[in-house]
């Protein structure tokens, strides 16, 4: 039986992907294919929320899904405007956002608790984002990552592809500070270029981190379904 392969909808964008980045394939355990949305890049769809961009990743998620992927994901969380158009577009599962794990991890959690959000842009993140997807009542703290300048320079203005990863790192540190507090239960990252930094933001912070990562991994889980062993 083969494993199943999941396609995912990427940016216009060229710095260096590493492990981690839901676009470097070496993050998954299994394949992965992928399709650049020519003209879509952070500024169009994270800053301008751009609804012409819409045509052109539905077109997108067709051609994934001709080519036989088993479901859809995206490299973007602001894609999260799009969800429900995306989601009727094709015939296989669609997930295009970490953020649609809100109200679900919210659920998971004690009366009272916050979940924190790290995203690319605390000020673009709006609540018609979060209404998307069922989110605009769940409690949440929000830092961003627009006025970190190793993100700003590389992921958000594209100035230059090579990626400072200690200098990037240490802005994930510093933004994930902004979401301590008491009532914290968990975080969510909306930003799918910060994944490979969750660990980091798990330790400083103490509480379960989810991510466009572990959507994808759930989401394949059940699309790969075997006997269990025997342990008797």
């Amino acid at each position: 039986m083969s494993t199943p392969t999941i396609g995912v909808l990427c940016l216009q964008t060229s710095f260096d992907k590493i492990p981690g980045h839901i676009r470097n394939p070496a993050t998954f355990d299994f394949p992965v294919v992928y399709r650049v949305v020519e003209g879509a890049t952070p500024q169009r769809l994270v800053r301008e929320a751009d609804p012409t961009l819409l045509t052109p990743f539905v077109t997108a998620a067709r051609d994934l899904q001709g080519a036989g992927v088993a479901a859809i994901t995206g490299a973007c969380g602001f894609l999260v405007l799009f969800q429900a158009e995306l989601a009727a577009a094709v015939d296989v599962p669609l997930h295009s956002s970490s953020l649609l794990q809100l109200p679900m991890v919210h659920r998971m959690l004690g009366p009272g608790r916050t979940v924190g959000v790290l995203t690319a842009d605390a000020a673009a993140l709006t609540r018609r984002h979060l209404a998307a997807i069922g989110a605009q009542d769940v409690p949440i703290r929000v830092a961003g990552m627009a006025d970190a300048p190793e993100f700003r320079e590389v992921m958000l203005e594209g100035r230059r592809d090579a990626l400072d990863v200690d200098r990037l790192a240490a802005e994930v540190v510093a933004r994930a500070d902004a979401l301590a507090g008491p009532d914290l239960g968990a975080v969510v990252i909306e930003c799918t270029d910060l994944v490979p930094f969750a660990h980091l933001v798990q330790a400083r912070l103490g509480v379960p981190v989810y991510d466009i990562v572990t959507l994808t991994t759930m989401v394949h889980a059940g699309l790969a379904r075997h006997p269990y062993a025997d342990r008797r």
